[in-house]
């Protein structure tokens, strides 16, 4: 079920990095340059096409799309939330956010999403237009499985999980399983031509798509179920996904493969898998409108 909440309008874009709507990633906008998914295009490797899209404004840099598939069958539809943000140009970023700002001193904690985009806008004074649930967290404290740094400051220290960070020139990559900070510090200022630094970082669990291939089959849920990932574009664009599942007719959901060959064919080169099930949550603040949350 959609619901809308009152909150102010900015180019922010809030992707809470966790497992049950624990810790978020957030982010602020440009361009994207879109991957044409149009009525009745076919999602390679699985029996869908597209049924439906509809385009929503956000904010500069920023923009939106709901997604609807189906088989030939019509028994199998599900909905599915993308957004795609440009970082480029300096005007969106991806952050990285938690139920409080300073897990170190005040604790781990458990909270929404919703909750933690109103934490990150009281604490830094902007607002939160989107976001999607991230990382895998202990369900009795809060304290995430893998990392989390937040405004240069690293709160978990964790590389068992595939992993966003956003860099200090403004710059998005996401990286595999093992991969240490340092690591993806030294990827980075190599892909980018310079030294730069991580700023946000959140964990996924795996990678779903790696050099704009599909390398996942499972993951923590087997079937059909809501999804959230992040991918990448060769450009730099990051995608947030969300779809949701478990909701038969209006929407079945999907399965992991399935989802990973839906980030293939909106144009990403890699993309890593966040928090599924009941943690799988999308918001987001169309242009002239009140926040909006799925499912």
């Amino acid at each position: 079920m959609q619901h809308r909440k009152r909150t102010k309008v900015t180019a922010a874009l809030l992707a809470l990095c966790m497992l049950v709507s624990l810790l978020p990633v957030t982010a602020f906008g440009l361009d994207p340059q879109s991957v044409e998914l149009g009525k009745g295009s076919t999602i390679d490797g699985t029996g869908y096409h597209v049924t439906s899209v509809k385009n929503y404004s956000i904010a500069p840099d920023i923009s939106e799309r709901v997604i609807i598939t189906n088989n030939d069958a019509g028994n199998s539809q599900t909905v599915a939330n993308v957004m795609e943000v440009n970082t480029s140009g300096g005007r969106a970023k991806i952050v990285a956010g938690y139920g409080n700002r300073n897990p170190k001193e005040q604790g781990w904690t458990l909270k929404t999403t919703t909750d933690q985009a109103h934490v990150y806008e009281k604490e830094s004074g902007l607002n939160v237009v989107g976001g999607v649930n991230a990382s895998w967290f202990n369900i009795n404290t809060g304290e995430p499985s893998g990392y989390l740094v937040m405004n240069g400051v690293v709160h978990h220290d964790s590389s068992s999980r595939a992993f966003i960070a956003a860099f200090d020139d403004g710059s998005v990559n996401v990286f595999r399983e093992g991969t240490t900070l340092a690591q993806a510090e030294a990827d980075q200022s190599a892909k980018q031509g310079k030294t730069v630094k991580i700023l946000e970082a959140v964990d996924a669990l795996v990678a779903m798509v790696w050099d704009g291939k599909v390398v996942i089959t499972e993951s923590g849920n087997s079937g059909y179920y809501p999804r959230t990932c992040v991918g990448i574009k060769a450009d730099g664009t990051v995608v947030l996904f969300q779809a949701d599942g478990t909701m038969a007719p209006r929407s079945v959901g999907y399965t992991a493969a399935e989802e990973a060959r839906m980030m293939v064919a909106l144009g990403c080169v890699a993309a890593i898998q966040l928090d599924e099930g009941g943690s799988s949550t999308y918001i987001s603040q169309r242009e002239g409108e009140q926040s909006r949350a799925s499912p």
